[in-house]
């Protein structure tokens, strides 16, 4: 027979959760477009009396019957509000006409979301970062932290399993992959869980006998030793693999360890 739950009263304070306010328009009305020489100038005054990190954005028109290049430059600092500028209508040359904002913008740190597809447009009429904060990747690296401490949060593991990188062909690749596992590394570590880490080829041994076992014959294995698991991907598979390898090492280093410590107390 289930309970019945009692009424709210009516004094029980009122959520914490803050008001919801739509952004519909820019808080300060939308800036005027700089587009002569003139203009663009005077905009590059306004960035220069502000303080602090730029944020910076770039609209490309790329497609089949366009470049890449930036047709619309947006900025945003404190203390100097936001401006637009038009790298193209200015009818001057693109590197003298926007000299002044590459200039006042080489003096502190960028703020983009995913450079790679801004700096090379942005070089192009020159303007380059002293120094930059990527907001994709931070975005997707604080992500991760989150999701791995709520994963940790649920089932409060005594022991972590971690594959070992290896290096690939593509050097930007390989960073981000290195930042990655670096926080798959921390999350666990910081609540002081033993993190253990195991060689592709060693996961695969442990699972299927073979060290160059291919995906679909992992999967196939993690199916057979663990048929209550639901892998929905190549990677859960992966990830399970991994599990299953640090049960077995993990397992033998025990007995070993005891077994060690039983031949010492017989001397």
């Amino acid at each position: 027979m289930a309970a019945e739950l009692p009424e709210a009263a009516d004094d029980q304070p009122d959520s914490t959760e803050p008001d919801v306010t739509p952004l519909l328009h820019p808080l300060d009305g939308v800036p005027d477009l700089s587009t002569t020489a003139g203009e663009i100038k005077a905009a590059a005054e306004l960035l220069a009396g502000g303080h602090g990190p730029f944020a910076m954005d770039a609209e490309r028109a790329s497609g089949f019957r366009y470049s890449n290049r930036a047709y619309l430059i947006q900025i945003r600092r404190a203390g100097a509000g936001t401006v637009l500028i038009d790298p193209v209508s200015h009818g001057a040359d693109p590197l003298t006409a926007l000299a002044p904002v590459a200039r006042v913008l080489s003096k502190d740190e960028w703020i983009l979301h995913a450079a790679d597809q801004d700096l090379p447009c942005l070089a192009e009429v020159g303007i380059r970062p002293p120094a930059l904060y990527d907001t994709e990747l931070a975005g997707r690296l604080a992500a991760l932290f989150r999701a791995l401490n709520e994963t940790l949060d649920r089932f409060a593991p005594d022991q972590a399993a971690v594959e070992e990188s290896f290096a690939n062909q593509n050097p930007a690749s390989t960073l981000k992959l290195g930042l990655a596992r670096g926080v798959v590394l921390l999350a666990p570590a910081e609540r002081g869980i033993p993190v253990f880490e195991y060689a592709a080829n060693l996961i695969k041994k442990s699972v299927t006998g073979a060290g160059h076992a291919e995906k679909r014959q992992v999967e196939a294995m993690v199916r057979k030793l663990l048929p209550g698991a639901d892998a929905e991907s190549a990677d859960a598979a992966d990830a399970l693999a991994t599990a299953i390898c640090h049960a077995h090492h993990d397992a033998t280093r025990r007995r070993l360890g005891a077994a060690q410590a039983a031949g010492d107390l017989a001397r």
